[in-house]
């Protein structure tokens, strides 16, 4: 415990740069570390027992040979902060094996394989990804994914040039919150996919994020949430895929979007609700989409929104019923 690992240069080990294991491993501190072309991790901390440490201002760099940047497994109130973490083939930070309450503060991510941050498996839960610049080059695919975690915070950061997603949630990952982040020329910025228990609230709440560019802002698959709600979002300039559905609910259930603005989607709808039930569009404002609010195969969706410049329309309804279409402009 309590130990230091400072200002090396660690290169070319077979396994990890830093690894920290066994016996009662809390608060150390590794910082202002140089670590790079590792064999699998840059920094490797594992166990229940490894607790309260902190990773702080060190250069990870997999030199596109390393797997993980840094590895937190079964690993719980660690801080993660103001490190570089770049060239790793599968993720720059990686969260699993019931892994909780670890903090991921104000790094710089970059061109990492797959994911900046992932969060992988039940269990790994409570975690705070907050304030951290993820920046794909066009080369890496999802700026946070988590996989079946619940109660997560992804906030504050920004996400840009990914190849997938700036944050996907999927698996289970339930009671998570994707707040205040900033999303540009991503190809789509929020996905949920496979999540909640149908008619149990499980708290998804996807606010208050800024989205610039891509194909799809926000995108909700397969999402059953009874208290779930996509609100205050903005998003602009972007180029709608597929049926053009710019937040989209695809065979979901229960959902709310409420106060969010779309503009400038010319290849598509503001908002679209696709094969689902109850999902409540209200309260919002589209401006220069194809359609202001589309809802197709759906049953019981209610619309009361700002919808103007749409060139095909305000609304389109299509092979639905029990639709409610009340006080909009």
């Amino acid at each position: 415990d309590r130990n230091i690992i400072s200002y090396s240069r660690l290169s070319s080990n077979t396994t990890a740069g830093v690894f920290m294991t066994g016996g009662s491993t809390a608060s150390n501190t590794v910082t202002g570390n140089q670590v790079r072309s590792s064999g699998n991790y840059g920094v490797w901390i594992n166990g229940a027992s490894a607790v309260a440490n902190r990773v702080v201002g060190n250069n990870l760099n997999g030199n596109n040979s390393g797997q993980w940047g840094l590895l937190l497994a079964d690993a719980d109130k660690n801080t993660v902060s103001n490190n570089t973490v770049r060239g790793y083939a599968r993720s720059g930070v990686s969260i699993t094996a019931v892994a909780t309450s670890n903090t991921i503060i104000a790094n710089t991510i970059v061109s990492n394989g797959s994911n900046g941050v992932s969060l992988n498996g039940v269990g790994v839960d409570d975690n705070r990804i907050v304030g951290n610049g993820i920046d794909g080059k066009y080369w890496q695919d999802h700026g946070v994914n988590v996989q079946g975690g619940d109660g997560n915070l992804v906030t504050n950061n920004v996400f840009s040039r990914l190849t997938a997603d700036g944050v996907l949630l999927a698996a289970g990952a339930d009671t998570n919150r994707v707040v205040g982040n900033i999303f540009t020329n991503n190809r789509r910025g929020i996905v949920a996919t496979n999540c909640g228990a149908p008619g149990a609230p499980s708290g998804l709440r996807i606010a208050a994020n800024s989205m610039f560019g891509g194909t799809n802002a926000i995108v909700l698959h397969r999402v059953s949430d009874a208290g779930g709600y996509v609100s205050g979002n903005t998003a602009r300039n972007g180029l709608a895929s597929g049926f053009g559905d710019v937040s989209a609910a695809r065979f979901s259930k229960g959902i709310t979007f409420t106060n969010n603005i779309v503009s400038n989607y010319a290849a598509g709808a503001g908002f679209m609700a696709n094969d689902s039930t109850n999902i409540r569009i209200d309260g919002n404002r589209t401006y220069a989409a194809t359609w202001g609010v589309g809802i197709s195969q759906s049953v019981g969706c209610v619309a009361s929104n700002n919808l103007s410049l749409c060139s095909n329309g305000g609304f389109h309804v299509d092979r639905s019923r029990s639709i409610r279409v009340v006080g909009n402009i």
